[in-house]
């Protein structure tokens, strides 16, 4: 799943859902559009069944933070 681009997104919160109850199995890899990090790295993994995490944008480090 590619995140938008900040510019995109100012203000808001995204939530990611392993609606499947499979990201054990089948991992759910989430990437920012764009040279942007998601808590200091490139992507971020869900890897645990019915796992969710909500992204939002801090323009303070010019990154993704999860919630």
């Amino acid at each position: 799943i590619t995140l938008p681009a900040a510019a995109e997104v100012k203000g808001r919160v995204g939530v990611i859902n392993d609606e499947s109850n499979a990201a054990a199995t089948n991992n759910i890899t989430v990437d920012p559009a764009g040279s942007t990090n998601i808590n200091d790295s490139a992507t971020y993994v869900l890897n645990t069944n019915s796992e969710s995490v909500g992204f939002y944008y801090s323009d303070n480090d010019s990154q993704w933070h999860t919630v």
